[in-house]
């Protein structure tokens, strides 16, 4: 049973170690990921995808996400039947390409980016925008690839309005939303996550003096306009030129 798994795990790791859906594109590794978590990605000789959960952000406000319903393709699901060898909770999909309706699945991801850097930036979680200041390398799951319940998804079929929201039990879940009305609440199993997106910090300078955040981007891609990658010490005046 050992050897079967093993075997699993190394076809994961070098065979499926990403896959892209609707222009997005999202890491696929054995790590426990929620969305809207903060945390260091991690790569093994440029193979083994792993992220390392460090922090949970306090939501005061609710988040707009995008949610899409996504047709199971080969790719998925040779992802989701490989993940599911050494995760016994992890849903079994039937899947047969020469069916006329497949099987379907949920990539959800953070629409209001501002709003969550609000989040960030506010008196909330300034113990957490230290730690990103003082880390470097962390980094935001901005989206997710995840399995769902047929049930699940009927659901998200009759809402038109999602939002990543923390409740009572500081986790967070997404609100489903009809015409403004709430219609429920979806809570997204980390055993049912099949792959996950991260992006990565822009900061900005205030008028006095201090760093905030000021923008989300893609892993990879460069901060734009006046922020930077990485804050920078304030410079000291020199007593010789004044």
């Amino acid at each position: 049973m050992k050897k079967i798994v093993t075997v699993a795990l190394v076809s994961i790791l070098y065979s499926c170690q990403s896959v892209t859906v609707k222009d997005n594109t999202y890491q696929i590794s054995k790590a426990t990921v929620e969305l809207g978590t903060l945390g260091e990605a991690k790569s093994l000789a440029g193979v083994q995808n792993n992220f390392e959960t460090t922090a949970y952000p306090q939501l005061n406000e609710k988040i707009k996400v995008q949610v899409n319903i996504v047709p199971f393709t080969k790719r998925i699901h040779k992802i989701n039947t490989e993940k599911a060898l050494y995760n016994q909770k992890q849903m079994t999909v039937k899947y047969v390409d020469s069916l006329p309706v497949k099987p379907e699945l949920l990539s959800i991801e953070i629409a209001d980016k501002n709003a969550f850097i609000n989040e960030l930036n506010s008196e909330s979680n300034q113990s957490v925008l230290t730690f990103i200041q003082n880390n470097e390398r962390t980094s935001l799951v901005s989206g997710i690839l995840t399995n769902a319940t047929p049930s699940e998804i009927e659901k998200i079929r009759q809402a038109d309005t999602f939002y990543l929201v923390q409740t009572d039990k500081a986790k967070y879940q997404i609100a489903l939303y009809k015409e403004d009305k709430k219609t429920g609440l979806l809570y997204i199993d980390t055993n049912q996550i099949l792959g996950y997106e991260i992006s990565t910090f822009c900061w900005t300078e205030t008028s006095n003096r201090k760093w905030q955040i000021g923008d989300l981007v893609s892993k990879g891609h460069s901060c734009s306009g006046l922020t930077t990658k990485k804050v920078k010490e304030a410079k000291e005046k020199s007593l010789y030129r004044m």
